[in-house]
């Protein structure tokens, strides 16, 4: 369980990255969709459990929504700043995610 958990935090990581830059390459569709499964996964099991306040599964959904709208040539160019922010947090959740994963 602790590799799927370091893997998915490099996936953070890495989404990060991709974000910060601000760069489409067609691996970041695999991480549009890694992002999106974990976010919507992990608030709708919050939601079940009756905790509203998911930080974590709001940065993967934030962060599916921007790598989708960055990956569309019109759209991305208005979003690149938005991108960074996202991605600052990500790389934040990643981190977070790893020191956790080690402990």
């Amino acid at each position: 369980m602790r590799y799927l958990l370091f893997i998915l935090a490099l996936s953070d990581l890495f989404s990060a990255y991709f974000l910060i830059k601000g760069m489409t390459h067609p691996l970041v569709i695999t991480f549009l969709w890694i992002h999106s499964i974990k976010g919507i996964t992990s608030l709708m099991g919050s939601f079940a459990a009756g905790y509203y306040f998911d930080w974590m599964g709001l940065v993967d959904v934030l962060a599916a929504f921007i790598i989708l709208l960055v990956s569309l040539p019109l759209v991305g160019v208005f979003f690149l700043k938005v991108a960074f922010y996202i991605g600052i947090l990500m790389a934040l959740k990643g981190l977070y995610s790893i020191i956790w994963v080690f402990v």
